[in-house]
């Protein structure tokens, strides 16, 4: 079976730049959510019942009430399961956001960026995004739509990094502020550049710190080495490219910035438990 690449789902409503969806068990408007794929926008999904499993950069995520998920542009995901699952998503153009709300996302420590709601504040999320379902109907054809559906998907996307400044804020109290900044630093930094900066010591200089230092920030916020988050990065793409394409592993060595093919081979089965071929065949026969 020829493995073509990864499937890529664009907006498909792109007078105003947000869609907003009901997601009521399997029975989903884009069957594709089913199958590996990634978005060329964010996605924000809030559940009222139920619960849906995801399988996100080959990591398990499972969603439940109470929780709004929101992905990222690029991530490869996949609808594993919808167990009585029933809310919405909002899917929005990422220009639509401000530079701050963009970094903020970009700077998350963590892959998989889940927002924890408290009872009032969920609330609030299923009245937002009611609103901007009424508005499909109320203007619709009126010139001035886009701008009211962009006010209410800015005053979303605003409060949902509010509350995740707040559970930040909380993490750096624990574990200290500068090394929290650190950390967040190196994973933008690791995020932008993981194809050619390899080493420890390359982020370091790119942050104007020591080795040891970096190391010890990264240590106690997310509990990995530098080393570590370094090549879960790099291996992460190459389980996709694996995967959704055709590349041969040299080839895909060399997309990652590895001139030693050997060495990659080495890295990934270090990585992963399997080697890149072992991976690829495991996982298109599961498929």
């Amino acid at each position: 079976m020829a493995n073509t690449g990864i499937i890529l789902q664009k907006l498909v409503n792109t007078h105003t730049g947000v869609e907003v969806e009901r997601w009521v068990g399997n029975h989903v408007q884009n069957a594709e959510a089913f199958k590996p794929h990634r978005h060329d926008h964010y996605t924000c999904l809030l559940l009222e019942k139920g619960k849906i499993d995801i399988m996100l950069d080959f990591q398990p995520v499972t969603v439940k009430p109470g929780m709004l998920f929101i992905s990222y542009p690029g991530q490869v995901h996949q609808v594993i399961s919808s167990l009585g699952g029933a809310g919405w998503y909002v899917s929005f153009d990422s220009r639509l956001i401000d530079e701050p709300i963009r970094s903020t996302l970009d700077e998350s420590v963590t892959e998989v960026l889940a927002v924890l709601l408290s009872q009032t504040e969920d609330a609030w999320f299923k009245k937002s995004i009611g609103l901007m379902l009424q508005l499909e109907e109320l203007n619709k054809g009126a010139d001035l739509n886009r701008i009211v559906t962009h006010a209410l998907l800015k005053a979303f996307v605003y409060e949902a990094m509010i509350i995740y400044r707040k559970t930040q804020n909380h993490l750096a109290e624990r574990r200290g502020q500068r090394q929290f900044v650190v950390a967040k630093d190196f994973k933008k930094l690791l995020r932008n550049h993981y194809k050619t900066l390899k080493k420890p010591a390359d982020y370091a200089d790119q942050l104007n710190i020591s080795v040891n230092y970096l190391n010890a920030c990264v240590k106690a916020v997310t509990a990995s080495s530098v080393s570590a988050l370094i090549h879960r990065e790099v291996i992460a793409e190459s389980q996709r490219l694996l995967f959704y394409t055709d590349l041969d592993i040299k080839e895909i060595a060399l997309d990652l910035g590895f001139e030693d093919q050997k060495y990659f081979s080495r890295l990934f089965k270090k990585v992963v438990g399997v080697g890149p071929t072992v991976f690829r065949n495991k996982q298109l026969s599961i498929e």
